[in-house]
């Protein structure tokens, strides 16, 4: 019984040992592999600072540009709307003028069907 656990121990210590003996090279190995894909993913020259720095510029004039050309079209809408909303309004008061023609028309035409009868 006692040797049972004693072989437990020892294996138990063995494998704590052999751990401690291959975890510096797998932290060693984790370390390098961190490192190489946090290099890979930041610029680390001036040239490709600078790169990335054009990108961005070129993609601010872009959007910039895409706002600038819907503004533009916005603008024309509003402008059009505007004249159609005008037009819109000299209708509405021809329409008034004539309505009240035809107003006094029918006023005139009631007031000499009762002189008539």
């Amino acid at each position: 019984m006692v040797q049972s656990i004693l072989f437990f121990v020892l294996g138990f210590l063995c494998a704590g040992f052999l751990a401690l003996m291959i975890a510096p090279a797998v932290w060693r190995r984790a370390v390098a592999l961190t490192r190489k894909r946090v290099e890979g993913s930041m610029p680390l020259t001036l040239a490709e600072i600078q790169a990335d720095k054009d990108r961005i510029r070129a993609e601010f004039a872009v959007s910039v540009r895409r706002l600038e050309m819907t503004v533009k079209s916005l603008r024309e809408k509003a402008a059009e709307q505007l004249v159609e909303i005008g037009r819109d309004r000299e209708a509405l008061k021809e329409l008034a003028a004539e309505r009240q023609d035809k107003n006094r028309v029918v006023a005139d035409l009631t007031t000499r069907g009762e002189e008539l009868r």
